[in-house]
C-alpha cells in the first residue's frame, strides 16, 4: 500500500509505503482478502522466511491493544468519586464522663462561694 499526500513540491511531496505484509494482515482482519489469496501469501511467506514480519505484526498489535486498555482504567480511575474518609470518633473517657455526670447532679456552681474569705 502507498499513501501520498501533497506538499510544497507537488502532489507526491510525502509518501508512505507501508509493509506489504502488514497491510495484508490488516485487510485480512478487515476481511477484505479472500481466503485462498491470504492462504497462498502465508505460504509464500513462510517460503522465503518473512513469517516473521507476520508474528511482529501481530505482537504490536497485542502490545498496542494492552496499553489502550491499562490508558481506558487509568482514565476511569480518574473520573470516579473518592469517599472521603471516615474520621472515627474518639475513643470513650470515662474518667470524663464520670465529672460529666457529677456536675449535672450537683447542678450549677456559685464561683463566689469558692473564692474564700473577702479581705
Amino acid at each position: 500500500m502507498i499513501q501520498t499526500k501533497p506538499g510544497p513540491s507537488g502532489e507526491f511531496h510525502y509518501v508512505l509505503l507501508l509493509n506489504p505484509n502488514a497491510a495484508m494482515e490488516w485487510m485480512r482482519g478487515q476481511k477484505k482478502v479472500q481466503d485462498a489469496i491470504y492462504s497462498r501469501v502465508i505460504d509464500r511467506l513462510m517460503e522465503v522466511g518473512a513469517y516473521g514480519e507476520i508474528e511482529a505484526v501481530h505482537d504490536y498489535w497485542k502490545a498496542q491493544a494492552e496499553a489502550n486498555a491499562i490508558a481506558a482504567a487509568v482514565a476511569a480511575a480518574a473520573t470516579e468519586p473518592v469517599a472521603p474518609k471516615q474520621i472515627p470518633a474518639p475513643p470513650a473517657n470515662p474518667d470524663m464522663e464520670l465529672k460529666m455526670t457529677r456536675r449535672r447532679a450537683l447542678g450549677p456552681v456559685c464561683l463566689h462561694a469558692h473564692l474564700g474569705p473577702e479581705t
